[in-house]
């Protein structure tokens, strides 16, 4: 009976170390958790808690990055320009918005609670999907957003996979001088994802032109196109190259389309925690980075900055493969902003 006795007080103490050690790790987690989304509203914090509840998927970051859109907006009076930032923000850092966000006044979301016993019956088709929240204090607005983070696998090694409008009828030779042009890419690169090019014939153009189309984050830190579409005049090398160049990023990654909202971001990255931006950006008429210093770029009619400047050229005499008209064979210079956009290179 006494060693009965000895064996049960023995159990009682293990049991009472792991149920310490599970309360510990309870609380560490929950530490965790709320370390990681400080200085949110109480009103985002308080419906983001019940959407968790309720089975709704939240991302700390997005929380934040979106709260940081509607406290530092230029016009905090100004739903849509707020709104639009932040999406802007969510797709530069990769993530793939849902169509359609609503505005909820506060009054209707109390009223969801009263009525429905809380927000989590209101938002129930929203249940294994993510979801975050902007809250605009001087409208008493709540802007609801569902997103997913675009989540690709990586390859082995770089790709470059053509594929070919089946109306347009390209010949042997044709695919051939297009397989030449990727050649010339996929010697330098050594990242680990694939691009998908459509190529298109196209008759009524004066030369070329490239579109990144899909779910194609142009994001600010990593830029990593998926899929392009390259509609062609006619097959030549040289202008295959150019435009593979756009498909790559070189004049249509986020810091040559909205570099506003990349040097935004930049900011906002002193404040939020997980932003790291490449040191990317357009000045002054320039495409700046760690390796590139200060290309001088084209003023295109648009006023956009798609080409590099014709006056460029590398140590050996090179110019841009992305030079305006016919560009050839990348360069140093192309390496060079392609790895200031997140590419890694051979």
């Amino acid at each position: 009976m006494k060693q009965r006795k000895i064996q049960v007080s023995i159990l009682a103490v293990i049991l009472a170390l792991f149920g310490i050690a599970f309360i510990s790790e309870q609380q560490t987690a929950i530490t965790v958790k709320a370390d990681g989304c400080e200085g949110l509203p109480k009103e985002v914090s308080q419906l983001i808690e019940e959407w968790e509840e309720a089975g709704v998927k939240t991302d700390c970051r997005v929380n934040q990055v979106l709260n940081w859109a509607a406290t530092h907006a230029a016009d905090k009076s100004n739903l849509g320009a707020i709104m639009t930032e932040g999406m802007q923000f969510m797709r530069a850092l990769g993530y793939d918005i849902a169509r359609g966000t609503p505005m909820i006044s506060q009054d209707t979301m109390d009223a969801y609670r009263k009525r429905e016993g809380g927000v989590p019956k209101a938002f129930a088709a929203w249940k294994g999907n993510n979801a975050s929240v902007i809250y605009i204090p001087s409208q008493k607005q709540y802007i609801t957003v569902q997103y997913q983070e675009i989540q690709y696998k990586a390859t082995s090694a770089f790709n470059i996979k053509a594929e070919y409008d089946k109306e347009s009828g390209f010949s042997d030779e044709d695919k051939a001088k297009i397989q030449e042009s990727i050649g010339w890419w996929k010697d330098k690169l050594a990242d680990k994802f694939e691009i998908t090019i459509e190529f298109i014939l196209d008759p009524s153009l004066n030369a070329g032109g490239t579109t990144l189309v899909g779910d194609v984050p142009r994001s600010c830190i990593d830029h990593e196109p998926r899929y392009a579409e390259i509609k062609l005049k006619e097959v030549n090398t040289s202008l295959v190259s150019h435009e593979i160049g756009h498909a790559l990023g070189i004049g249509t990654a986020a810091v040559f389309k909205v570099p506003n909202v990349c040097s935004r971001l930049a900011e906002m990255s002193k404040d939020v925690q997980g932003i790291e931006l490449n040191s990317a950006k357009i000045q002054d008429g320039k495409f700046w980075g760690n390796n590139s210093k200060g290309v001088s770029l084209f003023k295109d009619r648009d006023n956009s900055y798609s080409h590099v400047s014709s006056d460029v050229k590398d140590d050996d005499g090179n110019h841009s493969a992305v030079q305006p008209g016919l560009g050839g064979k990348p360069s140093i210079i192309d390496i060079r902003i392609l790895e200031d956009l997140g590419y890694e290179y051979k």
